[in-house]
């Protein structure tokens, strides 16, 4: 049901009791009777009989209606008001962020399986990536790490530029994740009586790219567990040996990994 309140002076506002009238004051108790029975009575005619309403006994009648309608809204939009204020904006929907930890979702340092492999690592993955995402997969499940496939790729683009025949460190690590005899996976591996082979010699196994990336990615799953899946202390681990934090190494291995 519509009305119009444009007939009501703003000055004196709504609720006003000057522009009002009580329902008592009228002789209608509104508890008692309904809107319909309120506009049903006639008034008295001149003849005795009833009669039509004239513009003053209707506007006596609809006010206290009015007043009424008027106060049931409040009630209800008042009651509204409370609900959304009160309670879903009055409800935490949890701290933080969904990947949790406070590192913003999607940040670099911020675990994506999803995330498309860039420009500058399609090489490594065009050659190397099915293998590296298996071996990702059964480590994770292994140590409850967290790495993912192009984090992997970043390391390898980091220590060799995806060149299984590279060496560092004097010629002391080798291949695609640069082992060196020191690495605990490799030692295990190899046992205690390896000897280094001279550097570019095929036989030493770190020049084999499915030996090399399983002693290197096992270790980074390793690191990757203790640090919580933070990629960005995984790196850095890496490279050091937990000895101290490399962030320089680290922030390269992420701009590796975002496409830079």
């Amino acid at each position: 049901m519509g009305f119009s309140l444009s007939g009501l002076n703003p000055g004196a506002g709504l609720m006003s009791t000057a522009a009002l009238q009580s329902p008592a004051s009228i002789g209608v108790n509104p508890l008692a009777s309904s809107p319909s029975s309120i506009l049903a009575t006639p008034a008295p005619s001149s003849s005795g009989g009833a009669g039509p309403l004239d513009s003053s006994q209707m506007a006596n009648l609809l006010l206290p209606l009015l007043t009424i309608i008027l106060q049931l809204l409040m009630t209800v939009l008042g009651g509204a008001a409370g609900n959304v204020f009160g309670g879903s904006l009055g409800s935490p929907t949890g701290g933080g962020n969904e990947e949790g930890g406070g590192t913003p979702a999607g940040g670099n340092n911020t675990p994506n399986p999803d995330r498309p492999t860039p420009q500058n690592l399609k090489d490594i993955d065009r050659k190397y990536g099915d293998k590296i995402q298996k071996l990702v997969d059964e480590k994770n499940a292994k140590y409850g790490s967290h790495l993912t496939r192009q984090f992997v790729e970043a390391e390898i683009m980091q220590e060799s530029s995806g060149d299984t025949m590279n060496n560092g460190d004097n010629g002391h690590s080798r291949g695609l994740l640069q082992l060196n005899t020191g690495n605990g996976g490799f030692q295990a591996a190899v046992g205690n009586g390896f000897k280094e082979p001279p550097v570019g010699d095929p036989s030493d196994p770190r020049y084999n790219p499915d030996f090399n990336l399983s002693i290197g990615i096992d270790e980074l799953a390793q690191y990757n567990a203790k640090y919580g899946g933070d990629l960005k202390h995984t790196a850095a681990a890496y490279e050091t040996g937990d000895s101290y934090y490399d962030d320089a190494y680290a922030s390269s291995v992420l701009s590796h990994m975002n496409g830079n």
